[in-house]
């Protein structure tokens, strides 16, 4: 879907209508991978007179696989779960935050009863390879330093307009806060 950010602030967007506009899009696409001849989309966002992708996609069978990256929300998990699409998360706050949210994923995939296939789900680290721990401080510091603390920055007041997270996401965010603590492994 985007960020709030990005899809409502920047592009004038109504946060309550960004999921519909997705899954419209999403729709539209996944036609145009597997739909061999030419067609009309008339679609309540998107109207076009003539959708022909070319060229097609290598990956044919029913179409490429598709990887939805996501912040935690239900929504989302279910929309993977729903399409058989993997679910990644890009982690720029470290594993504890990327562990809850993918511990939230696997129990939504248990509460749906669908197989475990690891291919449901993807995860991206940052990981800086070096021989030695001070050769990787000389070659990466300075632009995992700027990337940290001068891309990942959100004004608070961009975070989420009103509208953009669903209330099913506020409910399972909010009472996440007050689950009993995990054991530590050993």
């Amino acid at each position: 879907m985007g960020t709030s950010m990005d899809t409502n602030y920047c592009y004038g967007q109504i946060p309550s209508l960004t999921r519909e506009k997705y899954q419209e899009a999403h729709d539209l696409i996944i036609k145009a991978w597997t739909t061999r001849e030419p067609f009309a989309w008339n679609g309540r966002y998107n109207k076009l007179r003539h959708v022909n992708i070319w060229p097609r996609p290598i990956q044919d069978a029913p179409h490429p696989p598709v990887h939805i990256p996501g912040g935690g929300s239900v929504e989302t998990y279910d929309f993977c779960i729903d399409n058989t699409y993997s679910y990644s998360y890009l982690s720029f706050s470290g594993y504890l935050r990327a562990q809850a949210l993918m511990d939230g994923y696997w129990r939504r995939i248990d509460e749906r009863g669908v197989d475990k296939s690891p291919y449901r789900a993807g995860f991206a680290q940052t990981i800086l390879v070096a021989d030695t721990d001070e050769e990787a401080e000389r070659l990466y510091s300075e632009h995992v330093s700027y990337f940290y603390n001068r891309c990942l920055h959100v004004y608070p007041g961009f975070a989420d307009a009103p509208g953009y997270r669903t209330i099913k996401t506020i409910q399972t965010g909010a009472l996440s806060q007050y689950a009993p603590p995990r054991a530590t492994p050993s």
